[in-house]
This record gives structure tokens, sequence and C-alpha cells, in this order.
């Protein structure tokens, strides 16, 4: 196991630590949000060879805001350039090392699901999951189309995933997305 600081730890790997395993079933309600991670202690790393999944629904009307205080994975491979060690993947896209998600805007459900091989380790992740009034975001659907610009849950730049969850900015008509 690798962890940070495992002189200030009685042992290793520490105890009656809750990290994440298997499936989770997560239902955000109105009146509160959820936080997500790898279960690690702040200052230590996660374990080789996890593998969780969070499955995430929400009332209808809402979508669910999920933003990464922190975001310390293994590199991506340092050959092909890929998150294929350890990674945190949210709808088909993949992240890891520093480059980690922001202000994702999703719609529910989904899954985010978190993997880490048997080689290095870092200091895992946290997230916050928060529900989002549609009407108050006032999003355009901008269906299955390949880029739309202005995006709110990405970097512009890849905007192909902003398309395939439906978070265009509420300026950009459907007919205007290509």
């Amino acid at each position: 196991y690798s962890y940070h600081q495992t002189s200030l730890l009685s042992e290793c790997p520490p105890k009656n630590i809750k990290y994440c395993s298997g499936i989770r079933k997560l239902k955000l309600n109105i009146s509160s949000g959820l936080s997500i991670s790898d279960g690690s202690e702040p200052g230590h790393h996660y374990l080789n060879e996890m593998n969780c999944r969070f499955d995430v629904t929400a009332p209808s009307g809402y979508f669910v805001e999920v933003t990464f205080p922190t975001f310390n994975l293994e590199n991506a491979n340092e050959v092909y350039l890929l998150c294929s060690n350890d990674y945190l993947e949210i709808n088909g896209k993949k992240y890891c090392g520093t480059n980690g998600p922001s202000n994702l805007l999703l719609e529910p459900p989904f899954s985010i699901h978190f993997k880490s091989d048997k080689s290095k380790t870092n200091f895992g992740f946290s997230g916050r999951l928060k529900l989002v009034d549609k009407a108050e975001k006032n999003i355009k659907d901008c269906g299955m189309h390949k880029t739309c610009g202005g995006c709110l849950s990405e970097t512009v730049t890849d905007c192909a995933w902003c398309a395939s969850s439906h978070t265009c900015l509420a300026s950009f008509k459907k007919d205007t997305c290509f």
C-alpha cells in the first residue's frame, strides 16, 4: 500500500477508514447535497486496486452540479497519455492526475466510477453533488449535436461532451448548434 506520511500512522493501511468499494446508490433530495470521495483521510493516499461506483439519481426537473474541491490521482499513462492507471470516469470521460472535472452540470441518472490499479496511488478525490433547478438555469436541450459552444460543464474545447450531456448555454438556440 502507498501512503503519504505513514510515519504518523500507527498501522498501515489504517483500519476503520471507509474506503469506497462496490456500488453506492445515491439519491439526492431537495433539502441537501451529498459528498463523495475515495474514502482516504486528508493527507493520505487511496488504496491500490480500488473499484467503486456511485450511481446518482435525483428528482425530475433537476440537474446535478458536481464539483471536486480535491482531485489528485495517478497521472496519465506516460506512453499513451491516457487515463488508464487510476481514474475517475463520468459519462464515459476519464479524468486522472490533477486534471479533474470542473463545474459539471449533469442530467440524472448518471454514474461516477473510480478505479485504481496496483501501482502508484495519490491523495485521491472528494466531490460535492448539489441539485440545480432546470427552470432556474434556463438550459436549452441541444440534442446530439457534436458541438454547441458556450458549454456549462467543461471547457469550450471539449464541447462535444457538453452536447452529449445537454448542457448548452441558454443563449444558444437549438438550431444554432452544429
